[in-house]
């Protein structure tokens, strides 16, 4: 399997993974944390991880994110609309400021999982090697491999907390 086909498989793998757990989850459940001084909501991590996912993915594909074409902030109450914003570095009060209604969500993640595979159809795996400027750190360089690379630990991460977080909230066992 060539790198742009196994970065669409794994990001299909734990999208699908999420969109299970949001299932099991209301509106509401997506607000709950087990510490709101300490741990993010999964609303928020459902949300951060997307918005980091497509932050990464449009820049590496020369794309407008996701983000800005669905008009996606308007969907996300208390969610900046500053594309460049996706969560890194909010405080709890930040976090907490923002609403995750589960449509939005399941809507936003199916979104990026489509830049991703449009994006992916565009690359050869000699693309993973070549150097591109960071999509946070403007005056850095990193090799687009290790930019996906990282972008898709920050994402499988996300996703078993978000899982994690549904079985803390409703119990073991999938419904």
């Amino acid at each position: 399997m060539e790198s742009p086909a196994f970065l669409v498989n794994v990001l299909t793998r734990n999208v699908q993974q999420v969109q299970k757990a949001l299932d099991a989850l209301s509106d509401a459940d997506l607000r709950m944390t087990p510490d709101q001084v300490k741990a993010n909501p999964a609303g928020w991590l459902v949300w951060h991880q997307a918005r980091f996912a497509d932050l990464v993915l449009s820049h590496a594909g020369g794309k407008t994110q996701a983000w800005a074409e669905g008009n996606w902030s308007v969907k996300f109450p208390g969610a900046p609309a500053d594309p460049k914003k996706t969560g890194l570095g909010d405080t709890m009060e930040q976090v907490m400021a923002m609403n995750f209604p589960k449509a939005a969500l399941s809507g936003y993640l199916d979104a990026v999982l489509e830049k991703a595979k449009s994006v992916a159809s565009g690359l050869t795996s000699a693309d993973f090697g070549r150097e591109i400027s960071h999509p946070i750190r403007t005056n850095e360089k990193v090799k687009m491999g290790d930019l996906l690379a990282g972008m898709t630990t920050d994402f499988v991460q996300h996703s078993g907390q978000v899982c994690y977080l549904r079985g803390y909230i409703t119990g073991p066992g999938w419904r």
